[in-house]
């Protein structure tokens, strides 16, 4: 069972026969640095570097390698992502002590929505986003991303950003 699940990793050797065609997987891994961006200078010595470093290698998988090395880039462009949510969740993270929670939440959304498209052109398996475009059809599922984008971009317009009081100084 196993084997034969592997055997075929990843199901299509080309993300629908072109890695630059649009994808979610590129909107999703971009958009996720542009969050990271947000947080990168509000603590001097507790830059996102490993969580950017994450998300550039599953993007460049995702990109530029699949289509060559398939089962090289398939598995980067799912651990990058992945070990990006796992440093980021993990306990005592600068996520979860110094930046605001609504940014964590919304990199990790964004993060999701590149996975759901890595995944879906990796393994036999529908995606649940494709799945929920198919259901619903394209109007909806367009008003539904435009309400999530916005509520992202309000997130992270009102999160709370560090003040010179609350900076630490270590120099």
């Amino acid at each position: 069972m196993i084997g034969d699940l592997l055997a075929g990793f990843p199901v299509e050797a080309v993300p629908d026969a072109s890695a630059l065609a649009p994808h979610h997987a590129v909107y999703g891994l971009l958009a996720a640095l542009v969050v990271i961006a947000t947080v990168w200078d509000d603590h001097r010595h507790r830059e996102p570097l490993t969580e950017a470093t994450g998300v550039l290698i599953g993007l460049f998988a995702f990109l530029l390698v699949w289509r060559w090395w398939p089962v090289v880039g398939a598995t980067l462009a799912h651990v990058g992502p992945l070990a990006t949510l796992v440093w980021m969740w993990r306990p005592g993270s600068a996520w979860g002590t110094h930046y605001p929670g609504r940014v964590r939440v919304v990199a990790t959304g964004a993060i999701l929505v590149g996975l759901d498209d890595i995944v879906e052109h990796a393994w036999p398996v529908p995606s649940p986003l494709d799945t929920g475009w198919a259901v619903l059809g394209p109007r909806v599922s367009a008003a539904l991303a435009l309400v999530s984008v916005g509520a992202a971009i309000w997130a992270l317009q009102t999160a709370p950003r560090p003040t010179a009081d609350t900076m630490e100084d270590t120099t």
